[in-house]
């Protein structure tokens, strides 16, 4: 017989908080199983961020690298350009076809002359007077639309 059993009123006192000391004391060595549960998974999140942070400083000296590649290859080009462009403009020139209207060949349906595409405003277009069609949208009658 424990002596807090000899204290009058000490058990009712003990009922009426819900829970035993045994009841607490398995809820805080499961509590204490998550812990550690989820310390191991927090380390091993950690090893994985780790391990892409050194993918990624990885990475990112390959882009580096590429970026000076690309900065030397565009200067070399520029410096071709300035050297021959204006060669290849005098032979594109030289060396270029030009057909009159009247002898070009127009059989293939692709190749045939179009006409203008007529654009007119809206309010032509449907005969609206510009003030009744803003204040009365509804007095546009679709059958005086022109249908071109």
């Amino acid at each position: 017989m424990s002596i807090t059993a000899l204290i009058p009123g000490r058990r009712d006192q003990a009922k009426h908080r819900g829970k035993s000391g045994l009841e607490l004391k398995r809820e805080l060595a499961a509590a204490d199983r998550k812990i550690a549960a989820l310390t191991a998974g927090m380390d091993q999140i950690t090893a994985e961020r780790n391990g892409l942070a050194k993918k990624l400083d990885a990475a990112q000296i390959d882009l580096a690298e590429a970026r000076e590649e690309r900065d030397e290859w565009r200067g070399e080009a520029l410096a071709m350009w300035d050297r021959f462009g204006a060669r290849i403009a005098a032979e594109a020139n030289a060396h270029r076809i030009d057909v009159p209207p009247m002898y070009r060949d127009t059989s293939d349906p692709a190749d045939q002359a179009t006409t203008p595409i007529d654009v007119k405003p809206l309010w032509e277009a449907f005969k609206v007077d510009t003030v009744t069609g803003v204040n009365n949208p509804g007095a546009v009658d679709p059958a005086r639309a022109t249908t071109t």
